[in-house]
């Protein structure tokens, strides 16, 4: 196999609580825990798990039984800067990074970049400049694959450096892994290779390949690749490859409010359509979800449904007129929500529709075998392509601020919004809104 490139996997450790003990350096290498604002624990420290605490606990049982445990609010903005900061950083190294989530990336070197330099030394030190930068600890995983440097940073949790390279070394902690931490194999798809007698990482690469094609879907066989070392997935840069994008955000309180809900979302939609601006780019398909709050997070249920446009549009009261349709088809009242999200598919750049729409044109397969004429061909684009008010939305909004104008749908959750966030910050003392890293003044008695 051809290991022509070096994939690296960054994971925040316990990254919520991370970038708060960031800005509280007192409350490091203590038991801390975060979701106070939804009742429940959404992230947790390490020395929180030690003693017993999971993801999910409710808040008043940790107040009742843990009190010695520092119970904190979310602060989603400050999570966001944080990130931001790891990818100004890696980005000096390399183009090729990949913002996966607020908490983990992707970045990729040749191979031949390592050829006079120690790999070890190298991401040894890119991990003592990212900690002294942010103050916040990373675990790195190196290998030949996307999926491979992922389970290497997992396997040296937290603040691990993992470089997995070696083919007997990688073979011997397959050995000992269960197919279930691998990236991509969700539960469903585990317990069918489990009833195939592949209960290991090694058995499932073990597996023929036409085996593994006639049983699974593209994605599993990509997985398998993946983890031979075979390069499948590759790095995504939003410059130049990006097919999706996605704008998600739970809610502060769970409600079956349906204004609230497809205010939200509306949200949301104006987040994903900004976005296609800001890339020059366009969709024609797009799928919408609302997720349900239950006691148990393994048993809360997504509701989703894909709409297909008849063009390309970034416009967002186009595509929020169909929102508004496919909602009323998943929403029901009975259930209570506690998140909604978009994600825009079928990307293009602006270039690339137009060319399209010129092939499909000169083929003559377009209404009824019609053959146009140039300035028809011209005007039928100009029809597709059009100035939107998604991008006479963002010149507003960078020169008055995004509080200024906004989708009528969205107004009952920037007002609700607005009045959870001035109850919060009654109860919030401290300051986070403060240039990074931590310098030592944002904690306020």
């Amino acid at each position: 196999m051809l290991k022509d490139k070096i994939f690296v996997h960054i994971d925040g450790d316990a990254f919520f609580v991370a970038c708060e003990v960031a800005r509280r350096p007192e409350l490091a290498g203590l038991p801390v825990v975060v979701g106070e604002e939804r009742g429940i624990v959404t992230a947790l420290s390490y020395e929180a798990k030690a003693i017993g605490i999971k993801r999910g606990d409710p808040i008043f049982r940790i107040k009742k039984e843990y009190k010695n445990v520092t119970i904190l609010q979310s602060h989603f903005d400050l999570y966001e800067k944080y990130s931001k900061m790891l990818h100004s950083i890696l980005l000096e190294y390399t183009d090729e990074v990949e913002a996966y989530s607020v908490d983990e990336c992707f970045m990729s070197f040749p191979a031949s970049y390592f050829a006079q330099i120690d790999i070890r030394e190298f991401f040894t030190n890119l991990k003592s400049r990212v900690k002294s930068e942010t103050g916040i600890t990373y675990s790195f995983g190196i290998s030949y694959s996307k999926v491979s440097a992922k389970l290497a940073s997992k396997h040296m949790k937290p603040n691990g450096l993992c470089i997995l390279l070696d083919h007997d070394e990688i073979l011997s902690i397959y050995k000992n892994k269960n197919v279930g931490e691998v990236w991509g194999i969700g539960h469903a798809t585990k317990k069918r290779l489990e009833s195939l007698g592949v209960i290991s990482i090694y058995d499932f690469i073990g597996l023929e390949a036409n085996y593994v094609d006639m049983r699974f879907n593209k994605g599993v066989m990509d997985l398998w690749n993946e983890l031979r070392w075979e390069n499948r997935l590759g790095i995504i840069n939003e410059n130049k490859d990006l097919k999706s994008l996605q704008a998600t955000r739970s809610f502060t309180n769970i409600t079956n409010d349906k204004s609230y809900v497809l205010g939200e979302l509306s949200r949301n939609v104006e987040q994903a359509a900004g976005r296609l601006c800001a890339l020059n780019l366009y969709t024609d398909e797009f799928i919408i979800f609302i997720k349900t709050h239950t006691k148990s997070l393994e048993h809360s249920k997504t509701f989703a449904i894909k709409i297909t446009l008849k063009d390309y549009t970034r416009d967002v009261t186009v595509i929020m007129r169909q929102v508004c349709l496919g909602f009323d088809k998943i929403y029901d009242a009975k259930n209570k929500y506690k998140k909604t999200g978009v994600t825009m598919l079928n990307l293009k750049k602006k270039i690339n529709i137009e060319s399209s729409l010129l092939d499909l044109l000169d083929t003559g397969v377009s209404d009824k075998n019609r053959i146009y004429s140039d300035e028809e061909k011209t005007d039928k684009i100009k029809m597709h392509i059009s100035k939107d008010l998604s991008s006479l939305m963002s010149e507003i909004t960078n020169k008055i601020g995004s509080d200024k104008l906004y989708l009528a749908t969205s107004h009952i959750s920037r007002v609700r919004r607005s009045s959870d966030l001035i109850i919060r910050n009654q109860n919030d003392n401290y300051y986070y809104d403060l240039p990074l890293p931590y310098m030592g003044i944002a904690y306020c008695n």
